[in-house]
């Protein structure tokens, strides 16, 4: 088969899940429209007065904190494996198209499962689940030097600050009973 032949079709392989994540993408502006949305209204308040006010309340939950930080670790390390990842799927690979596919299997799987789930630790659960991020990261990183270098290190990142967040106190003991927002669709 042609060099040619070969790209053609990878092409119509790819078309393939762009026509998927386009349909993906209409079923969730479908769902949106469907979701009801109350408006409360909320006094007027300086930006400085609300910025203390929720910095107290970060402050005053140290769980909260701790997850902010792992989260950003977090979306680091998405940034990192978004630009980086695809061009070294290619090179090393031969595609990018499979790991996506197999990151929205993940997805849709995880979020059927959280909707059934009722974990006691539910700030643990998340942010241990937030730590197989690392993986992806790392795998590629593993295959390459170089450009490889800081999927490597936001994998460590990732892994190290969502994982790190059992050692908090508050996040072993925060159980959802208080506090939290319920979205009903």
């Amino acid at each position: 088969m042609t060099n040619a032949g070969a790209r053609s079709r990878a092409a119509a392989r790819s078309d393939g899940a762009f026509v998927l994540d386009g349909v993906s993408f209409a079923v969730g502006a479908a769902l949106l429209a469907a979701t009801r949305v109350t408006h409360v209204p909320i006094p007027r308040r300086s930006l400085f007065e609300d910025l203390k006010e929720g910095w107290g309340e970060v402050r005053s939950r140290d769980w909260y904190g701790t997850s902010l930080v792992a989260h950003a670790a977090w979306n680091g390390s998405a940034a990192v494996l978004t630009t980086l990842g695809p061009a070294i799927a290619v090179r090393e690979m031969g595609g990018w198209v499979a790991m996506l596919q197999v990151g929205a299997v993940g997805l849709l799987a995880g979020a059927l499962l959280a909707e059934r789930a009722r974990p006691r630790r539910p700030v643990l659960v998340a942010n241990l689940g937030l730590a197989v991020y690392a993986l992806p990261p790392a795998l590629l990183a593993a295959s390459v030097w170089g450009p490889g270098v800081p999927l490597g290190i936001s994998a460590v990142l990732v892994g190290v600050a969502c994982v790190g967040t059992a050692a908090v106190p508050g996040v072993r003991r925060f159980n959802g009973s208080r506090g939290g927002a319920v979205v009903t669709v």
